[in-house]
């Protein structure tokens, strides 16, 4: 008897000392992946170490794709400065002029069904130009003037597309340059033709894409772009997000690519600024207003959601609630009764206060 109590209290000592020395295994790789993190965040502000993982390869057919060596985030404005300075260092290289222009496919990551050109453009001419690809009707459009350097979009993906780019000069004296791309496919699988009903109006569609707003639930949640022949011409990408709303202002695109942060995109695809929201996370909606957006918003750590109003200053970034709900009706806020679930972020059932 005393043998066995021997032998058990002897197990016990080893089980403790097993669970200790887990435990002590536990904190050291949380202290290690910590301190990693650390490190690598630092890292990604460092230009001199992101000009390292960055190059700029070219294919067979002279078409350049960005290469990075480490797994970067393309929502890093230092990511996007260096993609720039390698852009402005291959154009000196290579000093292109229209009939070999450079070409480089979705430079800045932002928007995957396109390309920016680059090139050295004499004054007052017009790029025009038109993409053809088997099976899909042609896409054309004419440029807003910007010096030889522009986006190219509305390419069909997976697929090998006909380009034909056209400079128009003050005389109308033009100059032409055919290309054949194998456009990369998509990362998700979404439709690249809707269908497409007549309704009862008699307006004609304007020329222009609607944008479809993916959903956070759904592996593809980013934004997709169809044109009037239901025809897929462009993806934004977003960070597992869904985007509610697309603002243009100060000729940029300004959208939430995460629950609490905004890109601001120029028309190279380039992000300009990345706004975070600090405390608070978005809530479906923003408007634009007076160089200021106007943001439903959620406050971290609170017991309700969706109940707040906040402003973010685009030229300073500074955050301000102007709205609570809590204060506006404050009668209304004392009645209401928290589910067991939690808040509605976590209940996901409500709508409302909680």
């Amino acid at each position: 008897m005393s043998s066995w109590k021997a032998t058990i209290g002897k197990n016990k000592k080893i089980i403790v000392k097993c669970i200790l020395l887990l435990l002590v295994i536990i904190g050291l790789t949380y202290i290690v992946d910590v301190a990693t993190q650390k490190q690598y965040q630092h890292l990604l502000q460092d230009k001199t170490w992101l000009d390292n993982q960055i190059t700029l390869q070219a294919d067979e057919n002279g078409v350049y794709y960005v290469e990075t060596k480490a797994d970067i985030s393309i929502f890093n404005t230092a990511y996007q400065e260096v993609i720039t300075e390698k852009i402005n260092d291959l154009y000196q290289t290579l000093q292109p002029d229209f009939e070999n222009m450079l070409l480089i496919y979705n430079p800045y990551g932002t928007e995957s069904l396109s390309y920016n050109i680059y090139y050295e453009a004499t004054e007052n001419t017009t790029i025009s130009y038109t993409i053809q690809c088997d099976g899909y009707s042609d896409f054309s459009q004419t440029l807003t003037d910007s010096g030889g350097t522009y986006q190219l979009i509305g390419f069909i993906a997976g697929k090998t597309n006909h380009v034909t780019i056209t400079e128009t000069d003050e005389n109308q004296m033009t100059k032409t340059v055919t290309l054949d791309i194998v456009v990369p496919a998509l990362e998700h699988e979404v439709d690249m033709q809707l269908e497409v009903t007549s309704g009862d109006s008699t307006e004609s569609l304007r020329d222009g894409l609607y944008a479809v707003l993916g959903h956070d639930k759904n592996e593809a949640a980013n934004i997709y772009f169809y044109d009037n022949e239901g025809i897929l011409r462009q993806e934004l990408i977003l960070d597992s997000y869904r985007a509610d709303r697309i603002i243009f202002a100060n000729d940029c695109l300004y959208y939430a690519y995460s629950d609490h942060e905004i890109a601001k995109v120029d028309d190279l695809g380039q992000i300009e600024q990345i706004y975070t929201l600090d405390d608070y996370i978005m809530h479906h909606d923003m408007v634009y207003d007076q160089d200021q957006l106007v943001i439903l918003a959620s406050e971290n750590g609170a017991d309700t959601i969706e109940d707040l109003v906040i402003t973010l200053d685009l030229t300073t970034g500074e955050i301000n609630k102007i709205i609570d709900m809590k204060n506006l009706l404050p009668e209304f806020y004392l009645t209401a009764v928290k589910p067991e679930g939690g808040n509605l972020m976590e209940a996901k059932n409500l709508i409302g206060f909680i």
